[in-house]
């Protein structure tokens, strides 16, 4: 994606050991993932606290036509 794509997007950094503390449960990280990050997820049940722990760390990264139907509204 280009930086134009990225307009009004606000990149923030938080200390794993924080985020840990504040989102410790799957049901924790997965409300912050889809209403806070505002990431398209898949249903609750098919998801691991550890895939999704990996998303909010960025070790695992989101395909990038789901960015794009994001972004685009769809």
């Amino acid at each position: 994606m280009d930086d134009e794509d990225n307009q009004g997007l606000e990149i923030i950094q938080i200390d794993q050991k924080i985020f840990s503390a504040k989102y410790s449960t799957k049901g924790e990280v997965f409300r912050f993932l889809a209403t806070e990050a505002m990431i398209y997820l898949p249903s609750f049940d098919t998801v691991t606290i550890w895939h999704l722990k990996e998303l909010a760390s960025g070790t695992k990264k989101v395909s990038s036509d789901i960015l794009d139907l994001i972004f685009l509204g769809f």
